[in-house]
C-alpha cells in the first residue's frame, strides 16, 4: 500500500528534508547514506573531518542525482502516492530542493503538498571548529547563526571559493594580519596559497610559505604547499623532484597509522608521477 513521504525543511537548509528523513535514506543508503546527517562518514568517497580539503561544488550534482533516482524508483513502485513538504514558505526551500521537486511534477504525476509550518522554531547553531569542517567536507554549506567571528568569515571564504565566486586576496590578507589564533591562521595561510598560485601571484605565494612553514602544523602540510607552489611556477619535474628527496615511500607503504596530511602529499605526489612502479604502489 502506497504512503506519504513527509519532508521537513524547517531550518531551510540545503537538501534538509532529504538529509533527515530516515525512511528515505535507509531505503536506498547505498547511495544516499553520502547525504543523511547521521552517516555520510560511512560513505567510502567522503573525507573526514580530520582534515580541510573539500569536494568541489560538482557533489551537489551527485546529491541531485541520487536523490531523483531513489524519488524515482520508489514512485515507479509505488511506495509512495504523495509528498508532503513541511517548510516556512515555498519560496524559502533551497534552489536544488526546489529543482528536484520541479522535476517530479515534470515527469511524475507525483501529488506534492507544501505545507507550512507554524509556531515554528529554528534549529540554529553557533560556528565552530568541528561543525565548520563537517559542512566542508560535505560541500553543504548551511547557515550558522552569523557572528562577527574570523572563524565565521574562513567558512564564508571557503563556501565563496565552492561556488567559483570571486575572493578578495586582500581582504583575506587582512583577516590573516586580524587573528592571532593558530589554527585560524593556518587555515588562511593554506587559502592564500592555494589561491596565490591559481592567480599567479608569486610573491605574496613565496610569503605565506614562510608563514606557514614558521606556524609548523606539519611537515607534510608544508612539503605539499610548497610542492604544489613549484608545480606552478616551476615545473613538474621539480615539483616531482622535491617530494622524491622528502617522501620514504617504502615507510608510507608499510606504515599501520594514517596521517590524513602525509596521505594527501603522497596522494598528490603519486598524481605528478609518471605511470611507474612507484605511482602504482
Amino acid at each position: 500500500m502506497s504512503k506519504t513521504l513527509f519532508l521537513n525543511f524547517q531550518n531551510n537548509q540545503i537538501l534538509e528534508g532529504f538529509r533527515k528523513c530516515d525512511e528515505f535514506l535507509l531505503r536506498h543508503n547505498n547511495t544516499l547514506n553520502m547525504l543523511s546527517d547521521e552517516r555520510w562518514r560511512e560513505n567510502k568517497y567522503m573525507n573526514t573531518e580530520k582534515n580541510i580539503s573539500s569536494p568541489t561544488n560538482l557533489i551537489i550534482g551527485r546529491y541531485i542525482c541520487n536523490v531523483l533516482s531513489a524519488l524515482l524508483i520508489d514512485l515507479s513502485m509505488g511506495v509512495y502516492s504523495n509528498i508532503f513538504v513541511e517548510c516556512q514558505n515555498k519560496d524559502g526551500l533551497d534552489s536544488y530542493s526546489k529543482y528536484i521537486f520541479s522535476v517530479l511534477d515534470f515527469v511524475t504525476n507525483i501529488n506534492i503538498k507544501y505545507v507550512e509550518l507554524s509556531n515554528l522554531v529554528q534549529d540554529t547553531q553557533t560556528i565552530s571548529a568541528d561543525l565548520m569542517r563537517s559542512r566542508i567536507k560535505r560541500g553543504l554549506y548551511d547557515s550558522f547563526t552569523y557572528e562577527d567571528s574570523i572563524l565565521y568569515k574562513i567558512y564564508s571564504i571557503y563556501c565563496s571559493i565552492f561556488e567559483n565566486d570571486k575572493i578578495s586576496l586582500t581582504e583575506i590578507e587582512n583577516l590573516f594580519l586580524s587573528t592571532e589564533d593558530k589554527y585560524e591562521s593556518w587555515l588562511l595561510q593554506k587559502i592564500l596559497i592555494n589561491l596565490g598560485v591559481r592567480e599567479g601571484d608569486k610573491q605574496l605565494v613565496e610569503k605565506y610559505l614562510l608563514e606557514l612553514e614558521k606556524n609548523n602544523v606539519s611537515k607534510y602540510d608544508y612539503w605539499n604547499s610548497y610542492s604544489f607552489y613549484l608545480l606552478y611556477f616551476s615545473s613538474k619535474e621539480s615539483s616531482t623532484n622535491y617530494l622524491s628527496k622528502k617522501l620514504d615511500v617504502d615507510r608510507f607503504l608499510n606504515n599501520v597509522d594514517i596521517d590524513y596530511a602525509e596521505s594527501l602529499v603522497f596522494k598528490n605526489y603519486a598524481a605528478i608521477l609518471e605511470d611507474d612502479l612507484i605511482k602504482r604502489n
